[in-house]
């Protein structure tokens, strides 16, 4: 496995570049000076302290963990505290928008296709509303790239929920569709926020995994909030998704984001 890279130039207070300094790496973890390495790879351990060159500058490898690194030369000693190191950051990679659709009274919504390009697809719903009284939303998937919407089973489940008369999130379990909230729309007032993360759909796996932070907003004023977790089972990798109301048209603002693989 891999190890990750620290490299700086010493300095002292004053901004003066200090030469030839000896650099202890120590782990703030155990307090004992720790193993570093020449190469990325961590096959060719290198003495500790380490010593700068004649510009102050000092690269090593190291393992994960937080570590205290001290140079020192002559009167002089700057100490650096936490210094995190670990390949965790160069495998973090930013989501990009694939799509961002202000809509307003369409009966559905289509996304894709090339969604499998992606790790990760995050949907970012913003005053999601339908214009009709006691509507689902739904959300469909697509494995063909036609598209033609899945008849397999789905499901999500509720983990939190707060019930109330109108505009309660709920979890669902029925055929080709996630229930995303129901008794959504009343066409003054009512809306829906929050973001759906879709997992696994690029391989071939039976089930994809969705995960639903979200709020629903009532005239009233009013807020029900809820966390779903949830899987849609298909037999390949997912092209498209679909938001559709049970009955009527709906509005608001869907942003697509990806991890690219």
């Amino acid at each position: 496995m891999a190890v990750a890279r620290w490299q700086g130039t010493i300095t002292d207070s004053n901004g003066s570049i200090v030469a030839n300094a000896s650099v202890a790496v120590v782990s703030e973890t155990t307090g004992a000076l720790a193993t570093i390495y020449s190469d990325r790879a961590g096959t060719v351990s290198i003495s500790n302290p380490t010593t700068a060159d004649s510009d102050g500058f000092v690269g090593f490898y190291a393992a994960g963990d937080a570590y205290k690194i001290t140079a020192t030369s002559g009167a002089t000693t700057r100490e650096f505290r936490y210094v995190g190191i670990g390949t965790s950051q160069e495998e973090d990679k930013p989501l990009v928008t694939i799509l961002e659709v202000t809509f307003s009274g369409v009966a559905s919504l289509t996304i894709g296709p090339n969604l499998d390009l992606y790790r990760k697809i995050v949907f970012e719903v913003e005053r999601l509303q339908v214009l009709t009284d006691t509507a689902d939303m739904h959300m469909f998937v697509s494995i063909d790239g036609v598209p033609t919407f899945i008849g397999g089973t789905s499901n999500l489940y509720t983990l939190d929920r707060r019930t109330a008369a109108t505009a309660a999130l709920v979890g669902s379990t029925g055929t080709s569709k996630l229930v995303l909230a129901t008794n959504m729309g009343t066409g003054t007032g009512e809306f829906y926020n929050g973001t759906i993360t879709m997992l696994n759909h690029a391989d071939t796996s039976t089930f994809k995994t969705l995960n639903s932070t979200a709020t629903v907003l009532d005239a009233t004023p009013d807020f029900r909030a809820s966390n779903m977790a949830g899987m849609v089972q298909t037999g390949g990798s997912v092209q498209h998704v679909a938001f559709q109301p049970s009955t009527g048209n709906m509005s608001g603002v869907i942003t697509v984001k990806g991890e690219l693989i």
